[in-house]
Formats: C-alpha cells, structure tokens, sequence
C-alpha cells in the first residue's frame, strides 16, 4: 500500500490469475501481436476492458492502427508545435509524487482564458490534441519502465487547478478536450490513475455537464473533485500534498 491509500497491482500475481484470458488474447490476435508487445501489455489491454479478449483485441487492433498511422510525430523528441501550444496551455510535466509516480499538473483556469483570445479554437483544440498524445505517450513510457523494474502497475496522477476559471460551455473546447483524453485512453492502456480537481468553481456541475458527453465512463469515474480548501475530496480526505506528496500550489510555469 502507497503513502495515498491506492494500492499497486503486483504484476506478477496478477498474470497468474488472468492467465486463461492472456492466452485467449494471443490466440485471438495469433501474428498480429508486435514482436516487441508482451504479457504485459497484453494485460493493460485486458484491464481497461473487463478483461475481456475479444474486447481487449479490437482496442489492441486500434491502437496499433494509430501508431502506425502516427509514428511521424508520436515517437518524435519534439512535441509538436510545443512552443505554440505551451504558450496557451498552461501544462507541466516531469513532477513526481512521493512513490515515484508521475504527476502532470493543468491550471486550466489560466489556459482558458488564453485560448478564448483566439478565433481559431477548432485548429487550436486539434494541435492541443496531438500535442497532449505526445507527452503522455512520454509519461506512458516512463510509468512501463516503472512497471517493469518494480513488478507493480504504476500509473499517472493528473492534477487540474480551475483556479480563476470563467463560466463557459463552448462545444468546441468540450470536444477537442473529450477527443484528446478518449485518443490517450485508446493507446496508453492503464495510463491514469486519478484525475484531481482542485480550486473548483461554484458551477462545477455545469462544466462537468458540457464536458461529460465528450469523455469516456472510464475515464470520468476518475474524476475526483477537491473542495475549496483542499481538504477533503469525494473518496479520499487529505490535501493533494498529504496523497501525493506534491504541492501544486508552488509549481511554476517558468522554469524547467
């Protein structure tokens, strides 16, 4: 058990007990299956779909599609258009909570009020999409090595500040943030662990009604929402600092 109460997933046992359903995968997939993909990743595949093989197959098939058919820019050392989309886009990564795992922190109240100043929000959401898949395909890379070293599934925390965020229900950002996480999900199997909302607004609900219908169930019922004074969430009391050992609240934008 982790200092913030989640436990990880001891790879290892957890092959044992899904064994039958790994090799119904192989046997589904046959020569399909990448030379490099092994149980492993099989089994991220079978946990974010019931486990179930035939599921887990045709979500295999996708991700592998996009891959190919996006390798120019995915596997790139550059995001694409990173300067353009950071200038906008108040997103920090390489943060790491107390237990090693990766922490990617929005302040989604700043980035908003950026991206409302352009009139091309449809082009921008779009290069924010690509630009987002590239750097959690880094996080995705990291969390595998993590796995892999320790024996134990470990995933990513995504912290979202809505400090000084401004009522607004443009479909155009609710898809392009939709799409984005629902492109993440189809290609990093097991990427996400918790997403916590911190310095939430008073129309809360409202922002979650224009941008449920563009996420995936998966992926809202990680969702958890921090009160005012970040003291207690939804599932879990204690500030993000005491779950994760990170303050958010000191990070800035404007160093390395």
């Amino acid at each position: 058990m982790v200092d913030h109460g989640i436990p990880l997933m001891n790879i290892k046992e957890k092959l044992a007990q899904v064994e039958d359903k790994v090799v119904e995968l192989r046997k589904i997939l046959k020569d399909e299956i990448l030379p490099e993909h092994d149980d492993i990743l099989l089994l991220k595949f079978l946990l974010s779909h019931h486990e179930d093989p035939e599921e887990a197959a045709t979500w295999y098939r996708k991700a592998m599609v996009f891959r190919k058919e996006n390798a120019s820019w995915l596997y790139g050392e550059e995001g694409p258009e990173e300067e353009f989309i950071r200038s906008i886009f108040k997103v920090k990564d390489g943060m790491h909570s107390r237990d090693g795992e990766p922490i990617m922190l929005a302040r989604s109240g700043e980035s908003l009020k950026l991206l409302r100043n352009h009139d091309n929000v449809v082009e921008i959401m779009k290069k924010f999409e690509r630009w987002s898949t590239w750097q959690k395909e880094r996080i995705y890379q990291e969390c595998d090595k993590l796995t892999r070293t320790t024996g134990l599934l470990h995933k990513m925390y995504f912290v979202n500040d809505m400090a000084g965020m401004q009522l607004w229900t443009d479909l155009r950002i609710a898809r392009g943030i939709g799409s984005s996480s629902k492109v993440s999900e189809m290609i990093h199997p097991q990427l996400v662990e918790k997403q916590y909302v911190v310095n939430p607004p008073a129309f809360i609900r409202i922002l979650f009604a224009t941008v449920k219908p563009f996420m995936s169930k998966r992926m809202a019922k990680k969702v958890v929402v921090v009160n005012e004074n970040n003291k207690r969430t939804i599932e879990e009391k204690g500030t993000i600092k005491d779950l994760l050992g990170f303050d958010h609240a000191s990070v800035k934008f404007d160093e390395e």
